[in-house]
């Protein structure tokens, strides 16, 4: 919660994507993994059909409860319609091989676009990023380096048809430096809740944020998605 209060993605994510979506014209929307509502509910008012599919049981009822349409499984799965854009907002595998990778997950997604839709698709890459120089200066110890996605991403996308890069910008920003740290605690926990004592503690990451990313009013800390 800490981080949802505190940083700027939802507003920027769905200004972005409402404004790709009127462009291509988009009539049906399948929304991959959206989460707890707060990008499909406003997303639903782009397009005249809207769908998500959500593997959570609570985040599946949440979104019932809130008028969506949902399919309650996990993705890649059998679906009965094509739409006109499939989206996966963070929300794609991070590696590429297997039944859970991120190659089954496109060529599954592409037999379900009609004609002339189109697959949007928004990942971080942690390579040469804010958060991966925070995160190497920092002491702590990291699990398994993740592939670098984009670029092998991208090829493969090229296979099925043209494919497009954009980036967007979105900012943690606070007051104080608790709530800083406390916030990208939460990145770094992947939601592990015994993973955020540990960030907080670590004196070098108040130091590096207190060197680089304090401004006149507080702090402010970017994250680049690529679309």
């Amino acid at each position: 919660q800490s981080f949802l209060n505190h940083t700027d993605e939802k507003v920027a994510l769905y200004e972005n994507l409402s404004r790709t979506l009127r462009a291509f014209g988009t009539s049906s929307l399948l929304d991959v993994g959206d989460g707890n509502g707060d990008l499909s509910i406003p997303l639903a008012k782009v397009v005249k059909r809207y769908v998500t599919l959500e593997q959570k049981d609570d985040y599946a009822q949440q979104l019932r409860n809130a008028g969506l349409e949902v399919i309650h499984a996990s993705f890649p799965c059998e679906i009965a319609e094509r739409f006109d854009a499939i989206l996966f907002s963070h929300s794609l595998p991070y590696y590429p091989k297997g039944a859970g990778g991120w190659e089954s997950f496109v060529t599954a997604a592409w037999s379900y676009l009609t004609k002339h839709g189109r697959l949007l698709i928004v990942i971080f890459e942690d390579e040469d990023s804010e958060w991966n120089d925070l995160v190497e200066n920092s002491g702590l110890k990291v699990a398994a380096p993740r592939d670098k996605r984009l670029e092998p991403l991208l090829e493969y996308l090229r296979s099925f048809g043209m494919a497009k890069l954009s980036t967007i910008t979105t900012h943690v920003r606070t007051n104080a430096l608790k709530d800083m740290m406390q916030a990208l605690a939460f990145v770094w926990s992947d939601g592990k809740a015994e993973e955020v004592k540990p960030f907080i503690a670590q004196k070098s990451i108040a130091e590096h944020l207190e060197t680089r990313y304090r401004t006149d009013i507080g702090y402010s800390f970017p994250f680049h998605h690529y679309l």
